[in-house]
Formats: structure tokens, sequence, C-alpha cells
């Protein structure tokens, strides 16, 4: 009888172990998505994006099974979206996120996604960070036309160097100056006027530079903003 109770005891506990591991975990998981023109913070619609739940799929373990649980979704013209879900606690289940920008509704007909996360991936290990923030920035492509002139030429010697990087295309906007490093090109030699045209993206645009004109040396930092139908010209003067 004693042994019965023992056996009955243990088929209860495995019963509700599976229970427990198959439930859905308490704390959600919370993907935020904002996809816009960085300079202005114009809102992009369009994206899509689509959640799937699946276990397995290790190098060495059972062929990944996709289960029945989904979310799919459209960024509205606000260039937002907020998907929230509650993730399984079976350590077994992970989560695929898989982004498209295809269809995006941008007012340029030439434009550039920067870095787009078209893929992630939520494991269990990762649950422990509750939140994924995708900001995506969206930017136009253009004609750039830029003029580097040596005002007040002193002689062949004069030399300019510069590190000029678009703000907008950066991870992170911020940077330390000290960090940017400088550089020299043939046009910005002597006593030169120069002037090219690129097709880069649009944006705000940070200029480190230093000139030498007989052996005296003055430096600074400038910035300098391109976009569609506001400008598309930058003068270096020095």
């Amino acid at each position: 009888m004693r042994n019965q109770n023992i056996y009955r005891t243990i088929i209860v506990f495995c019963a509700l172990l599976f229970v427990s591991c198959n439930k859905d975990s308490d704390t959600p998981i919370d993907l935020f998505i904002k996809v816009h023109i960085p300079y202005d913070s114009s809102g992009i619609g369009g994206a899509t994006y689509h959640v799937k739940e699946y276990k397995g799929g290790g190098l060495l373990g059972p062929k990944k099974e996709y289960t029945d649980f989904e979310i799919k979704g459209v960024v509205d013209e606000s260039g937002y979206a907020y998907v929230k879900f509650y993730p399984k606690k079976n350590t077994k289940y992970q989560y695929e996120i898989t982004m498209n920008f295809d269809n995006l509704k941008v007012p340029f007909e030439n434009y550039t996604v920067v870095n787009p996360p078209i893929f992630d991936l939520i494991s269990r290990e990762d649950f422990g960070q509750k939140t994924r923030d995708y900001n995506v920035k969206v930017l136009p492509i253009m004609n750039i036309i830029f003029h580097y002139e040596n005002l007040n030429c002193v002689n062949s010697s004069d030399e300019f160097k510069f590190n000029l990087i678009n703000l907008d295309e950066r991870f992170n906007p911020n940077v330390d100056i000290d960090d940017l490093t400088l550089f020299s090109f043939p046009f910005s030699l002597g006593c030169t006027n120069y002037t090219y045209t690129s097709y880069r993206k649009a944006g705000r645009y940070l200029l480190k530079w230093e000139a030498e004109k007989g052996g005296l040396i003055t430096s600074g930092v400038d910035t300098f903003f391109v976009a569609p139908g506001v400008n598309d010209e930058i003068n270096i003067f020095w």
C-alpha cells in the first residue's frame, strides 16, 4: 500500500512538472520597433515583423520544430510597433524574429535602411533581458557636392587633414571627438580648390579638421546638414 502511494505521488509530481514547464512565463517579452528618418524624427511605415516559436534546432540536438504560436504585424505610419508575448518556461523553446523592409512608405525615390535588423533570436538564456529595442534608421541617398578650398594659401606645403562622418548612419551618434583620426588627401594639399560630387546618405555630418599654413596650425570642429530639397552642398574652406 505504501509503495502504491509513493508511485501515485511520483506520477502526480511528474504531471505537475510537465504542466509547469509548458506553461507560459509570468514575465513577458517586449519588442519595440521604431522605423524613422533620424535627422527629423519622421516615422516610416510599412515594415513587417514576424515572431515564431520553436524548439530544438541545436547543432547536436533535435531538428528545429515550429509550434503554432506566431505573431505577425506591420509597422504603422508613425513608424512604431509594439509586440508583447509570454514565452514558455520550458528551456527548449526559442523565439525567432524576422523583419522585412521591402515595402517601406518612404517619401524619397532613393534611400537606404541603415544596418536593418532582419533577424533576431531570443533564447531561454535571454529571458532575463525582457525588452528588445529595434531602432531602424532610414536615410535618403543623394548627390552631394563637396567643395574643398584653401583660402589665402601660403605655399604648396600647406596641408589640410580631416575626418568627415555622417552622425545619422552611426549606431551611436554620440562621438568622442578625440578618438577621430585625421587624414590628408591629394586634393587637400597645397593651394587647392577642388570640387566633386558623391552619391551618399543624407544627414548630419560632423567634420574634425586641422590646417597647417606656413608652420601655423589651426584646428576645429564643424557640422553640416544635407537632405533632399534642403541642401546638397558641403563647403569646406580653410
